[in-house]
């Protein structure tokens, strides 16, 4: 028999537009899926969440993250774009081993868990042999985290990136494909992370992209970023050549042009912004007014966590602030443009962000017949009470402490604000470890106190 899951008295922030927002409510869990959203639901279940006092949201959506740089987080605090290629990508990632990539990985997905995040997309351009792919897979599946493994090229084959490049994806991804995602059914899904004309040739772009349909893959590319979006105009090119579609999803934008931007939303595409990085790194404005005028709704992600902060509360704030500059500037100038909500932001951060991932008839909203996804928030805290706008205290001042429990699936991940099963001096001898021989290999030494048991 499913396991049940029975959640009692909560503020019920449903984000799909029929059931709205709901006080003193139930939710029942039945195995995987939500059974019912009701007050007083009377249901026999092997447990029950007394969540008075609290709220529930769905589970929150990261749309792209290079989770394999967990283990380099905060190493490059003040990179541009350049710092990031030659450090990141052309230093760091020539010494990766396959344990590395795992404990990259899984201290990723678990600090993405433990901040409300129920699914991720890896953007994972370290497939540098098979194993280093697996053990980027294998991490993703031991966090319990529903996630897109977006199998990417290896970025220190010689001449594997640029406008001339002639090597094409690595081609290891068939058997990924074959191996371990036959099926699309499962908590664990593929993609292709597709170079790009940004990063790759034109004629390159044309056969990684023919092998991902192929293959039955959606693609997830980096466009419009810096100086390399006038120049190279992916969008318009990829247009020309017949090679727009659904299956696409656009990350940054940020200097695409407006006709790029409505050719995106003609074809059904997706996108993914990622403030923190874009003002950082120098890729541009975050285009959410122009977005919103081609009729596009954006989702979020963190990118690096090396240059940013790795929850999506951070990612909300920063959005929905600079969307809402974006827009008074644009009033100041006469334009009858609406303000984005705070609502809105958390729609980016959950049912956009589901849409994008291809989830949205699983996830990123609560509603019977939905995957059980969901995080239950504890805002009666220092840093948000006296709550008087649920929705607004968990985007504006919302913490990884605020999130009480995390519900994957159906499988409580977190409960009380302690993660379940996650040996933590474990995790912390794995990141060290990895860290530790990567500064090594790279001549560097951390910036830092040196290590302390977790919890001392």
């Amino acid at each position: 028999m499913a396991n049940r899951i029975l959640i009692k008295n909560a503020y019920v922030i449903t984000m799909d537009p029929e059931l709205g927002d709901l006080a003193d409510t139930d939710i029942l869990l039945d195995g995987t899926e939500i059974g019912e959203i009701a007050q007083g639901i009377d249901a026999e279940a092997d447990e029950v969440i007394d969540a008075a006092g609290m709220v529930v949201t769905p589970g929150l959506v990261d749309t792209h993250r290079h989770m394999w740089q967990g283990v380099l987080r905060n190493s490059e605090p003040d990179a541009d774009l350049g710092d990031y290629l030659e450090n990141i990508l052309g230093g760091f990632a020539s010494a990766y081993r396959p344990q590395d990539v795992y404990a990259g990985n899984l201290l990723g997905a678990l600090t993405a868990i433990n901040s409300g995040v129920t699914s991720i997309l890896d953007w994972s351009h370290i497939s540098r042999t098979p194993d280093h792919s697996n053990e980027a897979i294998r991490a993703l599946r031991d966090a319990g985290i529903r996630a897109v493994y977006a199998h990417g090229a290896d970025p220190t084959e010689p001449d594997s990136a640029g406008p001339d490049t002639k090597v094409p994806h690595t081609p290891d991804i068939r058997r990924v494909r074959e191996e371990h995602f036959s099926s699309d059914d499962q908590l664990t899904t593929m993609a292709m992370a597709l170079r790009g004309p940004e990063f790759a040739s034109y004629e390159m772009t044309r056969v990684d992209m023919a092998l991902a349909r192929e293959l039955d893959l959606p693609m997830t590319v980096h466009v419009g970023v810096a100086e390399f979006g006038p120049v190279r105009r992916s969008v318009e090119w990829m247009s020309e050549e017949g090679l727009l579609g659904p299956d696409l999803t656009f990350i940054h934008c940020t200097r695409c042009s407006d006709e790029a931007l409505r050719m995106i939303a003609d074809c059904g595409a997706a996108v993914s912004i990622a403030s923190s990085i874009e003002m950082q790194m120098g890729h541009g404005i975050p285009p959410f007014d122009r977005l919103a005028a081609a009729g596009i709704r954006p989702s979020l992600s963190v990118d690096v966590e090396t240059s940013a902060p790795g929850d999506m509360f951070a990612q909300m704030r920063a959005s929905h602030y600079i969307s809402r500059m974006l827009a008074n500037e644009r009033r100041a100038a006469g334009e009858d443009v609406a303000l984005p909500s705070t609502r809105e932001a958390l729609s980016w951060a959950t049912v956009d962000g589901a849409r994008t991932l291809g989830l949205g008839e699983r996830t990123g909203s609560l509603a019977p017949g939905k995957q059980a996804d969901l995080v239950i928030y504890d805002l009666d805290r220092l840093n948000l009470l006296p709550v008087n706008d649920a929705l607004g205290a968990i985007v504006l001042g919302g913490e990884s402490t605020n999130v009480s429990s995390v519900i994957v699936a159906g499988q409580v991940l977190k409960r009380d604000g302690e993660l379940l099963g996650v040996d933590l001096d474990r995790v912390a001898d794995l990141v060290y470890d990895a860290r530790d021989e990567l500064y090594r290999q790279a001549g560097r030494t951390p910036a830092g106190p040196r290590r302390h048991p977790v919890g001392a």
